[in-house]
């Protein structure tokens, strides 16, 4: 967005998403410990509760070969009898011995390798470029005099972005490919999951005829009547 405008021409996509972290980490405590091939929202539970993004991914992973370390976790499955969502225990919490009828496994790489992957797809052989070099690769396909602008106004909205660590490592991976003379200000809003929906509420609550398409123009036209409505509000 620039001036209240859809910058049409500029809007990239990178082919790595919440899923492809899923399938991954599923496939992963399939392979080491537990069978969950057809729990696809167990898996995602754990996803969202015990990985992280790592500030730096090689020393955590010389950090976590470490037999007792800081890192690596267990995991407590649901039993349906006393817990009926996942827990994390972290490392030296004595949590774990209150469920004694769940299952736990211990989760190590996994808690890391899983968000690393939406910064380097290539770990998992998939040809996209990661979040940073896709943020940067988008603002610098715009005209040089709109860069410090849009580095200064980066909003993160997605599940993803939720990942302890998210901000700063986007942060950190975008310092040493950003010019020195840009400033880089990244906001997280405290709702990122719904932030987009929040944001279309209020476009629709505009008094404008032209804000927005009826459920009946879009049954009956569907998304070429989007596109014509919308048209005035974006740039190609």
């Amino acid at each position: 967005m620039l001036n209240g405008k859809i910058m049409q021409g500029y809007v990239k996509q990178l082919r790595i998403g919440g899923k492809h972290l899923t399938e991954k980490l599923k496939e992963w405590i399939s392979y080491r410990h537990v069978i969950v091939q057809n729990d696809m929202w167990l898996v995602n539970e754990c996803k969202e509760k015990a990985c992280f993004v790592s500030q730096n991914f090689t020393q955590d992973e010389r950090t976590i070969s470490a037999r007792n370390n800081s890192i690596s976790c267990d995991y407590t499955l649901p039993d349906c009898y006393d817990l009926y969502e996942g827990v994390v225990h972290e490392p030296n919490s004595n949590t774990k011995s209150k469920y004694i009828y769940a299952q736990s496994f211990k989760m190590g790489m996994e808690r890391i390798a899983t968000p690393e992957i939406l910064f380097r797809p290539s770990d998992i052989g998939v040809k996209s470029m990661g979040i940073a070099e896709g943020v940067w690769n988008t603002i610098r396909s715009l005209p040089e005099r709109y860069w410090g602008r849009i580095l200064q106004n980066i909003i993160l909205v997605g599940g993803n972005t939720k990942f302890p660590g998210f901000k700063q490592r986007l942060i950190n991976d975008l310092r040493p490919i950003v010019p020195q003379l840009y400033s880089i200000q990244v906001t997280q809003p405290e709702n990122p999951d719904t932030y987009i929906w929040h944001c279309a509420k209020r476009v629709a609550e505009v008094e404008d005829e032209f804000g927005f398409v009826t459920r009946k123009e879009y049954l009956d036209r569907g998304l070429a009547n989007c596109r014509q409505r919308f048209d005035r509000n974006m740039q190609v």
